[in-house]
């Protein structure tokens, strides 16, 4: 679906209102997933740094926790399968739009 464009991935935006740059949306993976405009992951090889992979790991950590279908296998077909974790992430969004972001507790 990403490699199609079905994803309806926003256009690049600043970051911050008094921001120039444009920023693309991403979908964060790992050496799994190849190399695409909205993928990012971490580069290969044993140089990889820790932190970078551990930010992976805390995200999709904080959205199983938040979605525990996440914490198994998915028992249903790859479309519905997509579906699901896409309805996570975009709920996930939702409330963290909605009730701003901590960080830290």
């Amino acid at each position: 679906m990403l490699t199609e464009g079905r994803l309806n991935i926003p256009e690049p935006r600043p970051l911050f209102a008094e921001s120039e740059v444009q920023v693309p949306y991403v979908i964060i993976g790992d050496e799994g997933f190849g190399l695409h405009t909205h993928l990012l992951r971490p580069f290969g090889g044993t140089h990889l740094d820790r932190g970078a992979r551990r930010y992976v790991e805390c995200a999709f950590g904080i959205l199983a926790n938040k979605w525990r279908i996440l914490h198994r296998p998915i028992d249903l077909k790859r479309e519905t399968a997509i579906s699901v974790v896409k309805a996570c992430t975009v709920l996930h969004n939702l409330i963290i739009k909605k009730e701003g972001i901590e960080l830290e507790k």
